[in-house]
């Protein structure tokens, strides 16, 4: 754990025997963020993905004062990719990573769900939040995006590919 603190490993995965000491400890030296997004399918079957920063990402964000976690999951789809009309569906694995903010050591939980939605208009990247491109990609294609984007998001397609191809 002490070469993630001090930079000297970009990601990594933390084992211990004693893991709510450990989290304890993880939680003392962050701020502490609550999150929620999507993976969300169109009408084709296909799944929007977003690129922010240079790697491809799910749509997400912050939960606001007094919003509950399923509406801040769909908000944050609507405001980061413009997609109306969707749909809540299942509640999938929860994500954890660190990042620095503003000089400050933050570590955000995202809850994740899947949604569909009958969106046909374009899609409208929140330049904002640093969302250079939004667009719907077929699940099989997913590999793509695998090879560039963060650990938690890797973990969280891949179990995604499993469950579409035992669904469809």
């Amino acid at each position: 754990m002490n070469d993630l603190e001090r930079g000297v490993k970009e990601e990594g995965t933390v084992y211990s025997n004693e893991s709510e000491v450990v989290w304890n400890e993880i939680i003392a030296k962050h701020d502490f963020i609550i999150a929620a997004g999507g993976i969300v399918y169109n009408e084709e079957g296909k799944i929007l993905i977003i690129e922010r920063l240079g790697k491809w990402d799910l749509p997400k964000g912050k939960l606001e004062e007094g919003e509950d976690i399923p509406t801040c999951a769909v908000r944050e789809v609507m405001e980061e990719c413009g997609v109306e009309d969707i749909t809540l569906g299942q509640e999938l694995i929860s994500t954890y990573h660190t990042y620095p903010y503003k000089g400050v050591a933050s570590l955000k939980r995202t809850y994740w769900f899947r949604m569909y939605t009958s969106h046909k208009g374009e899609l409208i990247p929140q330049a904002e939040e640093d969302i250079t491109k939004a667009q719907w990609i077929h699940p099989s294609d997913l590999s793509m995006v695998l090879e560039n984007t963060y650990a938690s998001i890797a973990e969280l397609l891949k179990e995604e590919m499993e469950w579409y191809h035992q669904n469809s």
